[in-house]
């Protein structure tokens, strides 16, 4: 009896390491794929896991669901070039402040969430070829863009120090800042009247304009940036991970050949409903 008993306590306690050993494996197939035949497929094909830091609140590039899993434009790239070029992913979350900063800690390969370089002064990291330009915008609510907007209140992101100081060298005063700590509350800092505009990355902003926020509000939108300004997002590796930047250029280079690039950013990236 006894003897049953531990067997199978062995039995759960073996389940049990499984499980935590699993946990956070996501493949580059699909979110959804069975964590168990992902370990196997891992053994059996003897593909390495790269883990990816990513910001959990950052859409329409990374954002957790609520269903717990990760999605976004940079999540179903970094899939789609995982399931091509023949590796797993394990995604970490970190604040938007502290994401780059990631590249130098060994136990990170890739750092996504809409990167680009205009972002960053370290000199030891390694961006892929960029897979999508972009610029900064400023949202209005009101039927036509003005050009007042530049002497009154501007929500911006508290850690977007890039735009901040675009601002700031168009003669913007930074007492006319009214920071926010993500994208979603610098568009509710303009519903609630605390702020006459918003300015930040035209992408994610339209992406929350183009959901229910601005539904019930007429508003126009206009980018601020010239063509000297525009950023370009890629990935970012660590210095000495030149192989893992070869198989992100790779996969990027396959996607876009094949149209599917094109279609994931048509999917996640659109126009804002301007009145």
């Amino acid at each position: 009896m006894k003897k049953s008993a531990l067997s199978i306590l062995s039995c759960c306690i073996s389940l049990l390491l499984l499980n935590a050993c699993t946990e956070k494996v996501e493949t580059g197939i699909s979110a959804k794929t069975d964590v168990q035949s992902t370990v196997g497929q891992t053994l059996k094909n003897n593909f390495p896991v790269y883990t990816v830091a990513v910001d959990p609140a950052y859409p329409p590039y990374s954002f957790w669901t609520d269903k717990g899993s990760m999605q976004g434009l940079d999540i179903e790239i970094l899939n789609k070039i995982a399931e091509l070029e023949g590796f797993l992913i394990n995604y970490r979350s970190y604040p938007r402040n502290q994401i780059i900063n990631t590249s130098k800690i060994d136990a990170i390969d890739i750092v996504a969430s809409g990167m680009n370089e205009a972002e960053t002064k370290i000199h030891d990291i390694q961006f892929s070829q960029p897979y999508y330009e972009s610029q900064n915008c400023v949202i209005e609510l009101r039927y036509e863009s003005s050009d007042t907007w530049i002497n009154k209140r501007i929500a911006v992101l508290k850690d977007d120090v890039h735009s901040q100081k675009q601002l700031i060298e168009q003669g913007i005063k930074p007492e006319q800042f009214i920071s926010a700590g993500s994208y979603y509350l610098v568009l509710s800092a303009l519903m609630k009247n605390e702020a006459d505009s918003a300015v930040g990355n035209c992408v994610t902003l339209s992406y929350h304009a183009n959901g229910d926020m601005l539904e019930k509000y007429p508003f126009s939108i206009q980018y601020i940036d010239d063509e000297n300004k525009i950023n370009k997002i890629s990935f970012v590796v660590g210095k000495e991970k030149t192989e893992i930047l070869d198989k992100i250029n790779s996969g990027l280079s396959k996607l876009k050949q094949n149209g599917e690039l094109q279609e994931l950013i048509d999917k996640w990236i659109k126009s804002p409903r301007s009145e």
